[in-house]
């Protein structure tokens, strides 16, 4: 408290009641950016394979604060293609972002099965509940 009667600001989580320590915001992180680069290489992907041109793509990182990444795919040839091909480009990013929603899915219930992998990459597990309505 007294530093922050001095006038320093402590860091605040994004979500109030929630912090991590730094090495699981690096996971994080790295996570978000592998989530962006499948994701635009989806769009790649499937354009590639219907014979649609990729002009430019790329991806990028500010600080660790800002990702992004791009995929620049030949409008007119698009626009050239029936509207099924055209909603299969559209939606390849999304359908991958539920893919890895379910792999992490998978990789954290995986963890769950293992007490040892639960200590280590998810914090504390409860091995054992008292029960504190039993009068002693």
């Amino acid at each position: 408290m007294e530093a922050v009667r001095r006038g320093f600001t402590p860091l605040a989580p994004l979500i109030p009641g929630v912090t991590v320590s730094l090495y699981t915001f690096v996971y994080i992180i790295i996570a978000i950016g592998i989530g962006i680069l499948l994701h635009e290489l989806a769009h790649g992907a499937v354009s590639s394979r219907y014979g649609i041109r990729i002009k430019s793509g790329g991806a990028f990182a500010l600080l660790f604060l800002a990702f992004g990444g791009f995929v620049e795919i030949d409008e007119e040839e698009l626009r050239s293609k029936g509207v099924l091909i055209r909603l299969a480009v559209y939606s390849s990013g999304v359908f991958m972002n539920i893919v890895l929603a379910y792999i992490a899915v998978a990789l954290v219930e995986l963890a769950l099965l293992s007490p040892p992998l639960t200590r280590t990459l998810l914090g504390t597990t409860i091995v054992y509940v008292v029960n504190s309505t039993d009068s002693a």
